[in-house]
């Protein structure tokens, strides 16, 4: 097994912030996990950057208020190359971000 890695982040509302980065010369399997601990919803947004290229995985997606089973989300098993960057931005300070990574 590889190296396993921990990432975790609460932005600041309508700060986009980097989550993870893949190690140089690894390639990460990535599960990214989002829950919001407000009171009200609140939309997130999380993407891939690799060199000028961003990709959406999610893009305006409403995590309900804590405490409901859609106040949470789950992404699991994605394969990135070496330098790929996952970053996430929530509209409210009340998301946690945590990617768990394992590097070979």
């Amino acid at each position: 097994m590889g190296t396993v890695l921990l990432r975790q982040a609460t932005p600041a509302a309508n700060t986009e912030t980097a989550l993870y980065t893949v190690t140089t010369a690894k390639q990460g399997i990535v599960d990214i996990n989002a829950c919001n601990k407000g009171a009200t919803a609140s939309a997130i947004r999380i993407v891939v950057i690799s060199g000028a290229t961003r990709t959406y995985l999610e893009y305006g997606l409403s995590l309900t208020a804590a405490g409901t089973e859609a106040s949470t989300l789950e992404r699991a098993g994605r394969k990135y190359p070496a330098g790929t960057q996952i970053a996430v931005w929530a509209d409210s300070a009340n998301v946690d971000f945590t990617a768990e990574a394992v590097e070979e």
